[in-house]
């Protein structure tokens, strides 16, 4: 019997980002901007996403979005 909680499929899409050449800047600067950039993804988009888009590894940001469009 399917479960009625709300799951996410079984093929999802990895959406990735980072930073080109991130090393070339101004760190605190750009981590300001690109905090700043990823909170008004998280607020603005959050119904697009399984779950909201976390910074990792300082200038990447990774999520798992609900489908195709909302990727893009």
């Amino acid at each position: 019997m399917p479960s009625s909680r709300n799951t996410m499929p079984k093929t999802n899409i990895i959406l990735m980002a980072d930073i080109i050449e991130s090393s070339k800047h101004p760190q605190a600067a750009l981590m300001a901007d690109f905090e700043q950039i990823i909170g008004d993804l998280r607020e603005t988009a959050q119904r697009q996403f399984h779950s909201p888009p976390p910074i990792t590894l300082g200038d990447e940001f990774q999520s798992v979005p609900r489908d195709l469009t909302s990727a893009l």
